[in-house]
């Protein structure tokens, strides 16, 4: 691992974590070697945590692409982005491509984050086959699959 590769993610978090959006993405799109996967990590959560779901969404793409291979936190990244009617598709796809692999299959943050994009969607049917084929779950699961059928209306 490259100390400038290190210096560059640092910088990409920094600013976006001061809602610096423009300033990441310039570093991000003039980094010489763009095969580390954390710069595109830190790249695609800064967009994803300031709410900017089809940037995020944009640069999975790319990266599946062209980049390096996904982590269980690209993955998190792009299914958090997905958390919205509009995104349900690209967040079914991408619990097929996660199924497929199986590297990702089974960790218990992907597999809240599935129930969380799942439950924002009003998919809440697969949001509970999530749950039961989950080997452990833990209280964030149960918040997720309560606050989702809260929030869909399923409280009866």
């Amino acid at each position: 691992y490259d100390s400038t590769d290190f210096i560059v993610n640092a910088l990409v978090s920094m600013y976006a974590k001061n809602g610096d959006l423009s300033a990441a993405r310039q570093l991000f799109d003039g980094a010489e070697d763009k095969g580390d996967v954390v710069l595109w990590n830190s790249i695609m959560s800064s967009y994803s945590t300031s709410g900017h779901s089809l940037e995020t969404l944009e640069l999975f793409r790319e990266m599946q692409m062209n980049g390096p291979p996904s982590n269980s936190y690209t993955i998190v990244s792009a299914l958090t982005a997905c958390q919205g009617f509009s995104h349900a598709k690209l967040g079914k796809e991408i619990h097929a491509a996660i199924l497929k692999s199986a590297s990702h299959c089974f960790q218990l943050y992907v597999c809240n984050a599935l129930i969380a994009m799942y439950a924002k969607c009003g998919k809440m049917l697969e949001a509970g086959r999530v749950l039961r084929h989950m080997d452990d779950d833990d209280v964030v699961s149960w918040n997720s699959i309560i606050k989702g059928y809260l929030q869909n209306s399923m409280y009866q």
